[in-house]
């Protein structure tokens, strides 16, 4: 017969005391024993749970990893290129602007001749120049 009925304070399981038979003792461990594996099962189950969801997490990880790592390769490729094009439209502008220039001594003008063409020099000597 139970006298004393003390159990765990977490997973209540029952204890042995001092004043009771060893018989009911020897139960009430077994009991105990029984309690503590269902609820080594039930915590090993639920870390395996969690594991897979970590891994499962560590793999999405690094597929955005890897994304990420292509993406950056795209954009340095993507600025390369708009790099030489703005290079390429500079100095495009740049000829465009020197075609429009006036001619120096230094800097050699472009002619660009319609129905007829009169030159002088400094000289004041003149001649007309036909063009078809």
């Amino acid at each position: 017969m139970i006298v004393e009925d003390q159990k765990t304070a977490h997973l209540e399981l029952p204890l042995p005391a001092v004043v009771n038979d060893q018989d009911d003792d020897c139960l009430r461990i077994a009991q105990a024993f029984r309690k503590l594996d269902a609820h080594a099962k039930t915590t090993d189950t639920a870390l395996a749970a969690r594991l897979t969801q970590a891994a499962a997490a560590d793999e999405a990880i690094a597929g955005l990893v890897l994304r990420a790592v292509a993406n950056d390769a795209q954009a340095t490729r993507l600025v390369g290129s708009l790099e030489e094009l703005a290079d390429r439209l500079a100095a495009e502008e740049a000829a465009r602007q020197a075609a429009t220039q006036a001619p120096t001594p230094e800097r050699r003008g472009a002619i660009r001749v319609g129905s007829g063409l009169h030159l002088e020099n400094q000289d004041m000597l003149a001649a007309d120049v036909a063009t078809s």
